[in-house]
């Protein structure tokens, strides 16, 4: 067994998506307060125009009423921001056990090759359909990295597709170069993952 743990990996599955549920608000809020700029700007060059001190007056109270409704609109936003996090935290923790099973499953074989190469212990015994997330991790510690990216990206593919493909890119990737370490790697594990 290795010293990382199914929730060493999902903590770190978990700091993927949170960053991305994070950037894809950003990227929303950032959208939203260049609109509201712009009509404000349009809003403050026609009323630049007028003098009369009662009009100044109801600029003041409107230029407060938007800043206040600005200021509860951000926080809203943040706290949808946290419920959505605290949802996928959710999910991810569900669906997380199926995730490992199956990431377990594929990469199985090719830790069995790297565990020869490198003189490892055998490979144990492990649950292909599902692994808890309080288990050890049962591939080598080498393969912690690849089946981070893997979760998290099934974590995302619902919520930021490109996300998850990048996630998955960088997945296939690491498997690459763990195959690179190992001198006869089967040829069918070369095709499944050609970077």
């Amino acid at each position: 067994m290795s010293s990382v743990t199914c929730r060493d990996i999902f903590e770190a599955v978990y700091v993927l998506v949170k960053k991305s549920v994070y950037k894809s608000f950003d990227s929303v809020s950032v959208k939203s307060r260049s609109v509201q700029e712009s009509t404000s700007v349009d809003e403050d060059l026609s009323m630049s125009a007028t003098t009369d001190p009662k009009t100044e007056t109801n600029i003041n109270a409107r230029e407060t009423l938007e800043t206040l409704t600005e200021t509860v609109k951000e926080s809203l936003e943040r706290a949808d921001e946290d419920e959505a996090v605290a949802d996928i935290r959710r999910e991810t923790e569900e669906k997380f056990p199926f995730a490992m099973g199956a990431v377990c499953a594929d990469l199985g074989e090719l830790d069995r090759l790297y565990r020869e190469a490198k003189g490892l212990d055998a490979q144990e015994e492990f649950s292909a359909f599902a692994i808890d997330i309080e288990d050890d991790f049962p591939l080598s510690a080498r393969f912690a990295h690849p089946c981070a990216l893997y979760i998290g990206s099934m974590a995302l593919i619902d919520v930021d597709e490109n996300m998850s493909d990048a996630l998955y890119e960088r997945y296939a990737k690491n498997v690459a170069l763990i195959e690179r370490e190992i001198p006869f790697a089967s040829s069918a594990t070369a095709e499944k993952y050609p970077y």
